[in-house]
């Protein structure tokens, strides 16, 4: 019984032992997936300015885009006017010379 008792006396000790090591052991695991999980916070906020200030640009990119395509559009408009105006001065240089 006493044999028993020692080895169960044991065991108590051996179970208390094994339950501080994994206290111990997920106290550090909380501790490195809590600096896991800020790191990636902070990752996240950066990944969002970055976000933010492409969006930014993006939208300056598609107002300049809508500025040069209106400029070309009035110096495409030019160009035809002067080529009208080419072609009804050669024209009329064709019906004076007859």
């Amino acid at each position: 019984m006493k044999k028993r008792q020692l080895e169960v006396d044991q065991m108590e000790v051996q179970l208390q032992n094994a339950l501080k090591q994994a206290n111990s052991a997920s106290a550090a695991n909380n501790t490195a997936a809590t600096a896991e999980v800020e790191k990636l916070r902070k990752r996240v906020e950066a990944l969002e300015k970055e976000k933010s200030a492409l969006a930014l640009d993006l939208v300056k990119s598609k107002e300049e885009c809508k500025a040069i395509q209106a400029e070309l559009e009035r110096l495409l408009k030019i160009m035809s006017t002067l080529e009208d105006e080419k072609f009804a001065l050669t024209k009329q240089i064709q019906d004076l010379q007859r």
